[in-house]
């Protein structure tokens, strides 16, 4: 009988001193809450504390030192969180009726925050690899977020105020950067990064905006800031230490941008309603300003080659900008103020200069330059001027002023 006794003593204390591993607190308060939590490996901890109605936990720890950290208050909230590897670690905090909180993560050092305040929220956060962090915040009814990390140390912030808001991130690769803000109602942001040290910042405010931007490659930065309705921006970046801002401070305007190669920079604003601004740009050193304020103007850029520079600005109304650069160092200046003017440059070649200046109503504008340094300035003033423009070969020059006065 001694014998008997001593052996579960033994028995006993190896297993208090091996539970000591893994940690378990969970608390509920209310009526019909459910937790379910599997722990294997070592030095894992959770805690669970469920107040209210019907509100769900579901916690699966694989590893050593993983840590999780669920509140949900309320009811008919849902959490899920699965841990695979080593010190792993995600906080959850629900607090309102229906909000789902999904956490996923296999690998070292992973860091996951959920913060839900309102109804029908969903947030979902999927990492593998090393060091990754993403933070997610919710206040409102019905928003979405997600976020998705393979690599080493990216980073992802989503922050979501109001309602039916969709934040989608995707970060492929290394230290790769993403902050996501909604504030209003249905507006959408889509964020994927492939590559290393990429940066992306979106910003909405106002109701059904959408801000898309994909970065493949290494160093590139994308900046993003909505205010208004139905606005739309679109950042393509494909290279090297390309860089893209895009402003958008009014109603249904729409941004384009598309890069690929190095150190190509773009800039649009856009302040009114209805505008559109398109840029692409393909090579090297490439930089163009789109800045546009009013109603309706269309200002569009495409640059092929190294160091073009193309500048268009548009006060007014229902303006057409329009220039094409293919070559080297070639230099593009835009400017319209007033109603329904046009104007149209296209150079070829190396160092052409074209400067095209409208200030009135139904002006127009064409040029084209083909060859090098060839230089045309064109000025004109007042009502329903024409000018076309053509020149071909090398140190041309052309200075053109038309005025009804």
């Amino acid at each position: 009988m001694k014998k008997i006794t001593l052996s579960f003593i033994a028995a006993f204390a190896a297993t208090v001193a091996f539970g000591q591993f893994n940690q378990d607190v969970t608390v509920q308060l209310g009526i019909s809450n459910e937790a379910h939590v599997d722990q294997v490996g070592i030095a894992n901890s959770n805690s669970i504390l469920q107040d209210g109605l019907m509100n769900y936990a579901d916690v699966d720890q694989y590893g050593i030192l993983n840590s999780n950290s669920t509140t949900s208050l309320g009811a008919l909230n849902r959490s899920l969180v699965n841990q695979v590897g080593f010190a792993n670690s995600n906080t959850t905090y629900q607090l309102g009726a229906g909000n789902l909180a999904d956490v996923d993560q296999l690998g070292l050092f992973n860091v996951s925050n959920q913060a839900q305040f309102g109804i029908l929220n969903q947030a979902y956060v999927m990492q593998i690899g090393i060091g990754n962090t993403a933070n997610q915040l919710q206040v409102g009814v019905g928003n979405i977020a997600g976020s998705y990390q393979m690599g080493l140390g990216n980073v992802s912030n989503q922050s979501q105020f109001g309602n039916s808001n969709i934040a989608l991130n995707s970060q492929i690769g290394a230290f790769n950067t993403s902050s996501q803000l909604q504030s209003g109602n249905s507006n959408i942001g889509v964020d994927i990064q492939n590559g290393g040290f990429n940066t992306s910042s979106q910003s909405q405010t106002g109701n059904g905006n959408l801000a898309w931007n994909d970065q493949d490659g290494y160093f590139n930065t994308s900046s993003q800031t909505q205010m208004g309705n139905g606005n739309s921006a679109v950042n393509e970046q494909e290279g090297f230490f390309n860089t893209s801002t895009q402003i958008q401070l009014g109603n249904s305007n729409m941004a384009e941008n598309s890069q690929l190669g190095w150190a190509n920079s773009s800039y649009q604003l856009q302040m009114g309603d209805n505008n559109s601004a398109s840029n692409d740009q393909i090579g090297v050193l490439n930089s163009t300003s789109q800045v546009q304020w009013g109603s309706w103007n269309d200002a569009d850029v495409v640059q092929v080659g190294a160091l073009n520079k193309a500048t268009q600005l548009q006060i007014g109304a229902l303006n057409s900008a329009s220039s094409t650069q293919w070559g080297t160092s070639n230099t593009s200046e835009q400017t319209q103020v007033g109603l329904l003017n046009t104007a149209n440059g296209f150079q070829w070649g190396d160092d052409n200069m074209l400067i095209q200046s409208q200030l009135g109503v139904f002006n127009t504008a064409n040029d084209i330059q083909i060859g090098t340094s060839n230089t045309a300035i064109i000025t004109q003033t007042g009502l329903g001027h024409n000018h076309t423009g053509l020149q071909i070969g090398a140190g041309n020059m052309m200075v053109v002023n038309q005025s009804n006065l």
